[in-house]
């Protein structure tokens, strides 16, 4: 960002600081080679002044002018000694670091389209969109596993569970379902009935991040197919006890063709390829440069953020 709008006041204070005799050097010549200025010991190089034009939309004179302006006024900055300050070297620091994001970010434009395996990789995370398996719906009746472990009582629960599989046993819909479980005596055990959110064959719940037990999921599956006709499972143990599940739909997926896909997912591979990149980097730096953080740098930051907060409620 330019710095022009400072004006001639505060030019001359900023380089007054450092060095009150000096004159600014500007050297505006064929400098050789593609320098086009050179403010002290800055050169400026031609492919940045023609940069500086295009994106304010100004002519090339203009331009350089106000990059001259900005050396100028940085150069008497440094003077100053005020890139020594904490916070103007943060400042220096974070706009060196968004130099790398923005060359990572090109970079990864630059590789072009999103390649199979990338298209692939983003299906799996947006499976619900773009590739969603059959769905089914269910009710289920568990027997929740007695604890603590329990032979004795563990025997008893699976009794409870064949005799709640035998009286689902041609059961119609889910309050058919469910009136039946809570028929079989279960005094001292627990017996859950829920009607499920929608899932697929290997556990993955549609309207969750979260997946049912795939021993349970594979079993529902199963249901209504060639080879188990039944809708209603006999008794499926799980790690939670031990189920009889009622298939009560099954509903079509959908699977979006990969150019479809390939197109839909242009912007995220980018992201996802500057982001990586971005993460080796940081990784390799960390490795190679010591980062030691200070005793006690937590109390030490709480500190200075209630110094803050004083100073900014003094009234003075």
């Amino acid at each position: 960002m330019s710095v022009r709008w400072l004006g001639g006041v505060a030019l001359a204070l900023v380089v007054g600081c450092g060095a009150p005799d000096a004159e600014p050097s500007v050297q505006v010549a064929a400098l050789g080679g593609e320098t086009v200025a050179r403010v002290g010991t800055d050169s400026l190089p031609g492919g940045l002044v023609q940069a500086v034009a295009s994106r304010r939309g100004i002519s090339k004179q203009e331009a350089l002018t106000l990059l001259v302006d900005d050396a100028l006024v940085a150069g008497g900055a440094r003077e100053a000694g005020l890139d020594r300050s904490p916070a103007v070297s943060a400042q220096l620091d974070a706009a060196l670091a968004r130099v790398v994001i923005t060359r990572a970010q090109s970079a990864a434009l630059a590789a072009g389209p999103p390649t199979d395996a990338e298209v692939d990789a983003l299906t799996r995370t947006h499976w619900r969109d773009f590739d969603l398996p059959e769905q089914l719906k269910a009710i289920h009746a568990v027997v929740v596993r007695p604890k603590p472990a329990d032979p004795t009582r563990e025997k008893a629960a699976k009794a409870i569970a064949a005799e709640l599989a035998a009286r689902e046993v041609g059961s119609t819909d889910a309050a058919d379902f469910e009136a039946r479980a809570n028929a079989v005596p279960h005094e001292g055990f627990e017996l859950k009935v829920e009607t499920l959110e929608p899932f697929v064959a290997d556990g993955r719940i549609v309207t969750s991040p979260t997946t049912y037990d795939q021993t349970f999921a594979a079993s529902a599956a199963a249901l209504g197919q060639p080879g188990t006709p039944a809708a209603t499972s006999g008794v499926v143990e799980t790690t939670f006890g031990w189920h009889v599940i009622h298939l009560l739909e099954r509903l079509p997926g959908k699977h979006v063709p990969l150019e479809e896909r390939r197109a839909a997912f242009a912007e995220e591979a980018v992201t996802v390829r500057a982001n990586t990149a971005m993460a080796t980097l940081v990784g390799k730096l960390r490795q190679d440069m010591a980062v030691q953080p200070v005793n006690g740098a937590e109390d030490l930051m709480t500190e200075a953020f209630a110094a803050s907060q004083r100073t900014s409620s003094d009234p003075r």
